[in-house]
């Protein structure tokens, strides 16, 4: 598929993945959040009811305190006199503070006066509170006619219930002892639900407490969202519930604003996909597929020396331009490659040579240093200055040997002398043999080298033990001029298919970086083990040593290029190793507990690389 209709059956997608992400948020998260917050203004609204409901009993109880509170009353519940019952429990007292009823009642529960009135009819009212001479027997508030505190509720009556206060009867300076409580009373009208709706700004009405479906909850229907709240009277029993009536307003509109949004979205996102699709098509896929045609042409080996000559300023434009400079580059460079490539190979060669030939030049040098320092303490020059002696007797030669101490001491010199120059003798041939076998392995190791470097890139099939030996080989004579014990663990692995030069480039710096730290460490058990084993990948060789240790801020930057800790180092045969292992299709890594216990390089190989090359 060209890129012109991905572009666009992308952008399609997106716009419906976009559509469908709006069309869920809507349904899933905007509309419910409307419905949430729709039962959140209705509870508000039972609410608001509920406080204008306590705050009309809370007036009630202000006022039943005031009267409670009042030098007379306290005077009447003691004396009972009946002019204070004339003069304030009357009709118009009860209409001036908007009650229906009004109680004294002493600490045993005996009324002592009373009233009742209509407040709609202005006349008296026949109600069962007021009519009797004292307060019921299981009446709650009883318990309070002697501790004096106020309590306030609802109270079923004859003529519907009966919102009422009590406050304890006290001196007029708050102080009791209480001498009994002063009851007030409202019915609980249709007129005073309304009033308390509308101060409370909701739409409340009056239910019986036990009409079926009217638990305390809510209930939505299409335009409404009733709520209930059922009440307790003084008893503690359910006495009425209360109905908040809020329209769903918020909803209707929640929908409305949604179905516009959407259909907006959705105008807008064809609108946005025809005019993305126009401007791509013109800024950027046809300029692209010319440049990608042009590529495609250059790919296929045509003539190199086409342009495209792009004339625009913007980033294709640009990728055009610099791609024409890319061909014209590759054309140049096509002539240096080859060049360049064996002058790096050559480089390669050469400095594994060199660093190799540079340690056994280190032996013949200490070997040639122990001939000269043997020769300077040669015992030589006494064999002249003897015979120097001897001649400078003359005639008296015989009876200089046996009378003078000098002479006599000369057959025992000349024998220490021949045993000292036969062993300086030795020791030289020793040394002489050591510089020729040194010698002969300079030159069996240029040797080895270059059959490697006519084998470098060419895989072929090898036993892992021979490529450990090779590489012991090229260092050998440095494990014993340093003291260093090798230990062979080699198991019975299979041969592997694998260019055999880079397996040794690789084992040449492990062994050669081991042995350094052996003798870095100053341990005088230096000891290096090589490993071989099977693992489920292939084969795992392991150079293990007892030396200096990694710690481990150096274990991140070990295979880093230019990263080395010693003074004589280059910093790249590790890192080289890490990539040649890669390039085998292995790995190579690390392990060390930290500083002076030693390290452990593993290098794991496949039984045959993922694209094998030729065979040598």
């Amino acid at each position: 598929m060209k890129i012109k209709w991905k572009i666009i059956a992308l952008i399609a997608v997106l716009f419906v993945i976009l559509g469908a992400s709006a069309a869920f948020i809507a349904m899933f998260v905007l509309v419910p959040s409307f419905a949430q917050l729709e039962s959140r203004e209705a509870d508000i609204a039972m609410r608001r009811a509920q406080y204008g409901m306590d705050q009309t009993l809370d007036q009630l109880a202000l006022t039943a305190g005031s009267w409670g509170n009042w030098t007379d009353a306290y005077r009447f519940a003691q004396d009972h006199n009946q002019t204070f019952i004339d003069e304030q429990v009357t009709l118009s007292g009860l209409k001036q503070l908007n009650i229906n009823a009004l109680l004294f009642v002493d600490p045993s529960g005996h009324i002592l006066a009373s009233g009742a009135l209509d407040l709609q009819s202005q006349r008296e009212l026949d109600l069962d509170l007021t009519s009797r001479q004292a307060l019921a027997e299981d009446f709650p508030w009883r318990i309070h006619l002697g501790d004096g505190r106020p309590v306030q509720g609802l109270l079923q009556t004859n003529h519907g219930i009966l919102m009422v206060a009590a406050a304890p009867v006290l001196d007029g300076f708050g102080r009791g002892p209480s001498r009994g409580l002063i009851i007030l009373g409202r019915l609980l009208s249709d007129a005073e639900i309304q009033r308390i709706g509308s101060h409370a700004q909701v739409n409340l009405s009056m239910l019986p407490p036990h009409q079926p479906g009217y638990a305390n909850g809510s209930l939505k229907t299409g335009d409404v969202i009733k709520v209930y709240r059922t009440l307790n009277d003084v008893y503690g029993r359910p006495i009425m519930a209360l109905q908040v009536d809020v329209p769903r307003e918020i909803t209707r509109r929640g929908y409305s604003a949604v179905y516009y949004a959407s259909a907006y979205l959705m105008v807008a996102a064809i609108t946005v996909v025809v005019l993305l699709v126009f401007i791509l098509n013109r800024v950027v896929l046809r300029p692209l597929a010319l440049v990608t045609r042009h590529a495609i042409a250059i790919g296929e080996g045509k003539d190199l020396t086409t342009r495209l000559n792009f004339k625009g300023n913007d980033e294709i434009g640009a990728l055009a331009r610099e791609f024409d400079r890319m061909v014209a580059r590759v054309v140049e460079s096509r002539s240096q490659l080859s060049d360049s490539s064996f002058q790096a190979g050559r480089a390669e060669v050469a400095t594994n040579v060199l660093h190799n030939v540079g340690n056994i030049l280190n032996s013949i040098n200490i070997s040639a240093s122990l001939v000269a320092e043997r020769v300077r303490q040669s015992k030589a020059p006494g064999v002249s200055r003897l015979a120097a002696l001897l001649l400078e007797q003359g005639p008296r030669l015989g009876q200089f040997i046996s009378d003078d101490e000098r002479g006599k001491r000369v057959p025992e010199y000349l024998a220490t002398l021949g045993e000292q120059l036969s062993t300086d003798r030795r020791m030289t041939l020793e040394e002489l043999a050591s510089l020729r076998e040194n010698l002969e392995h300079i030159k069996d190791t240029v040797a080895m080298q270059q059959k490697f470097a006519k084998l470098c890139g060419v895989t072929e099939v090898v036993a892992v033990a021979d490529l450990m030996e090779d590489s012991l080989r090229l260092n050998a004579g440095a494990f014993t001029r340093h003291g260093v014990t090798l230990r062979r663990e080699f198991g019975d692995v299979a041969p592997i298919t694998v260019d055999r030069h880079k397996v040794l480039q690789i084992l040449i710096n492990l062994i050669r970086n081991a042995k350094y730290a052996c003798d870095d460490s100053g341990r005088s058990d230096k000891l290096i083990i090589l490993r071989i084993e099977n693992v489920p990948s292939g084969v795992r060789i392991s150079v293990i040593d007892n030396g200096i240790g990694i710690p481990p801020e150096n274990m991140v930057r070990l295979f880093n290029h230019g990263f080395t800790t010693r003074e004589s180092g280059h910093g790249f045969g590790l890192h080289s190793a890490a990539l040649a292992s890669q390039e085998l299709g292995g790995s190579l890594r690390a392990e060390s507990e930290g500083q002076g216990l030693g390290a452990t390089f593993i290098l794991e190989l496949p039984l045959a690389p993922a694209n094998a090359a030729r065979a040598a």
